[in-house]
């Protein structure tokens, strides 16, 4: 708890972290908050890396002596970008106004591919197969703004609110 008059000042934060492994991720974030009394700002930029892999076998007996080999092997390798500030402003005792921006990006890249083979089971004969390749490529793109302000019109918390966003 802070005593009446006491400026909070310049505080943050910073993170970082990976996980191992063939196709790891990785992010790291960063958060700046400042008030000097009457405007107070903020920061946020962050970073996420991943790079997800799966693999699924599977075996099916389609016959009394026919089978289906499934395999099917996944990447999807991506990165999100964000970005976040605003300020906000106490005019006097009962006006305020803010601005918040948000900013973030992001893109995948998936990459599949489904192997099919049928075989007789008891000696192993391969009588077909296929091969499927798939790719998603995924981009988004966000921009958020609003501004807002707020008239404190009698001492019972009886507020005027105003905000616009796009």
């Amino acid at each position: 708890v802070l005593r009446k008059g006491i400026k909070i000042g310049l505080t943050g934060s910073v993170n970082a972290g990976l996980q191992q492994g063939r196709y790891g991720n990785q992010f790291g974030n960063l958060n700046l908050s400042n008030n000097n009394g009457t405007t107070s700002t903020y920061i946020n930029l962050s970073y996420a890396r991943s790079n997800d892999y799966d693999v699924l076998n599977t075996t099916r007996e389609i016959g009394a002596d026919t089978v289906l080999n499934q395999q099917a092997r996944t990447t999807k390798p991506g990165n999100a970008y964000f970005a976040g500030f605003g300020i906000n402003h106490d005019w006097n005792d009962k006006w305020n106004a803010s601005y918040d921006s948000r900013l973030s990006y992001s893109n995948s890249d998936n990459k599949t591919r489904n192997t099919n083979i049928f075989s007789v089971q008891s000696n192993d004969q391969e009588l077909g197969r296929s091969i499927a390749d798939l790719t998603n490529e995924n981009n988004s793109f966000l921009l958020n703004q609003d501004l807002a302000t707020t008239y404190k019109i009698d001492t019972a918390g009886s507020e005027w609110t105003s905000s616009f966003s796009y």
